[in-house]
C-alpha cells in the first residue's frame, strides 16, 4: 500500500492518498466492488466502465469530510495478468481537477 503524506501531498493539494495494488486474487475484486456498491449508495457521483456485465473501473465521489473533497477510483485490468488498483483520495482542489491531473496522458 502507498499512503502519501505531506510535502507530496502539498504538491497535489491533496490532504490524503492511499493506494493499493493487488494482483491474482478474484476474490479480492469481488470483495472490493461489493464494498464500492455500499459506498455508491451515498456518493455523490458514480462513473463505471462495464465489461462484460463487470464493472472494471468505478469512481465514486464521497460526501465532503469536513472541507475536503473525497474520491474512491477502482480499476481492474486482466491483460497481461490480473490486477486490481483502488485509489482513496481527500483533497481541497475540485474531483475533475484530480481525475485530469490522474488520467493525463502522458
Amino acid at each position: 500500500m502507498v499512503e502519501l503524506t505531506n510535502e507530496v501531498l502539498e504538491n497535489y493539494n491533496f490532504t490524503l492518498f492511499k493506494s493499493i495494488t493487488i494482483r491474482n486474487d478474484p476474490f479480492a475484486a469481488i470483495f472490493i466492488r461489493e464494498c464500492l456498491s455500499r459506498d455508491g449508495t451515498g456518493a455523490k457521483k458514480i462513473k463505471q466502465v462495464v465489461t462484460n456485465g463487470i464493472p472494471t473501473s468505478i469512481y465514486l465521489q464521497l460526501p465532503r469530510k469536513d472541507k475536503d473533497n473525497r474520491l474512491v477510483l477502482f480499476n481492474e485490468s486482466s491483460k497481461p495478468r490480473s490486477q486490481i488498483t483502488l485509489i482513496y483520495i481527500e483533497t481541497k482542489s475540485e474531483t475533475e481537477d484530480v481525475l485530469k491531473l490522474l488520467l493525463k496522458k502522458k
